[in-house]
């Protein structure tokens, strides 16, 4: 499994960049390294030692956008991961690697979510945006 260099803008409720979730390993934003493996996606902050953890069976989409938390990418796509944990709607920003190599990695979760099942899925419920 390779790591890659990348960044993390942090995670939001409801996809609202002022709603920050604020469990476990998801509180900072900083440089760090992702991989991947059968179960997830992970990625962990230098100077830490706890990886956070997104696993496939909670992610309902994925899309790329300029910016993410009230931060911008700096030109650079930003892979947005909308999952759902503790009934909550979330969404989580990386830049990882490259734009190219952040543009695979978008259509390689596409791919997977195509091919996972999606009865375990909360569905969002209907929001004021």
């Amino acid at each position: 499994m390779e790591k890659l260099k990348g960044y993390y803008f942090g995670t939001v409720i409801d996809e609202k960049w002022w709603k920050k979730y604020l469990r476990y390993t998801f509180i900072s934003r900083g440089a760090g390294k992702y991989w991947q493996t059968d179960e997830g996606i992970h990625f962990i902050r230098y100077f830490t030692k706890r990886s956070l953890f997104i696993p496939f069976d909670k992610i309902c989409d994925t899309k790329i956008s300029k910016s993410h938390s009230g931060r911008w990418g700096q030109g650079k796509p930003v892979l947005n991961i909308i999952w759902n944990n503790e009934d909550k709607h979330l969404n989580s920003g990386f830049i990882v690697g490259s734009s190219e190599k952040t543009l695979v990695i978008y259509k390689l979760l596409k791919d997977i979510l195509k091919n996972l099942s999606k009865s375990n899925y909360i569905t969002p419920k209907n929001r004021n945006r």
